[in-house]
């Protein structure tokens, strides 16, 4: 439950959106400390290098593949309403996005629209005519020569499986394949505090 003055959670994306008014590029890419690739970075990023997306990230679901996701009653605004059956969500803990999304982003935050960014980025940007793309998976934004590319997923509706999931951290990545994403990656005995923590 959110309450007035309270910090969204998933908020972490204002410091990109302050750095973007500051200085212009086409596009941005942002990667949380604990993400991994099992390759080299300049292979990862010269392959996207002429993709004209929007938005990249991992694990983009619609609504009726997650019901059971948390944050989709996040997204709301004080009078207009988006139909849960048409929110996306996505995982973000390394994604890139072009400047005319951020600027579009700013101005959703602008006219009160507020939310978790992985159910406000896809879901707004989406709807508005934004391309959005996944990085490898299963999902139906997983261009066809991606499907498994950059990371693994034995499921298309699950969260927790995978290279790239939200919870069960990574404590080592030797017995993951090449030019593989990996998140979150913790050492073993910061994992097993997290792990008892939930």
């Amino acid at each position: 439950m959110l309450f007035p003055g309270m910090l969204v959670p998933g908020s972490n994306h204002f410091p990109l959106m302050q750095f973007a008014r500051e200085h212009y590029f086409q596009y941005y890419w942002l990667i949380e400390y604990d993400v991994i690739f099992t390759g080299n970075w300049q292979d990862f990023f010269l392959y996207f290098d002429q993709a004209k997306e929007d938005f990249l990230t991992s694990r983009i679901r619609r609504y009726s593949e997650q019901r059971d996701w948390p944050w989709w009653s996040s997204l709301r605004h004080p009078y207009k309403k988006i139909q849960v059956s048409k929110m996306i969500r996505s995982f973000n803990p390394i994604y890139r996005i072009s400047y005319a999304a951020l600027k579009y982003i700013d101005k959703m935050h602008k006219e009160k629209w507020i939310g978790h960014h992985e159910v406000l980025y896809p879901t707004m940007l989406y709807l508005a005519g934004f391309k959005l793309r996944d990085f490898g998976g299963l999902g139906e934004f997983v261009m066809s020569e991606d499907k498994s590319r950059f990371y693994l997923e034995t499921s298309s509706s699950e969260s927790y499986d995978g290279t790239m999931r939200s919870k069960n951290p990574h404590s080592q990545i030797s017995d993951v394949p090449r030019n593989k994403l990996v998140h979150p990656v913790k050492p073993v005995r910061k994992a097993n505090n997290l792990q008892r923590s939930r």
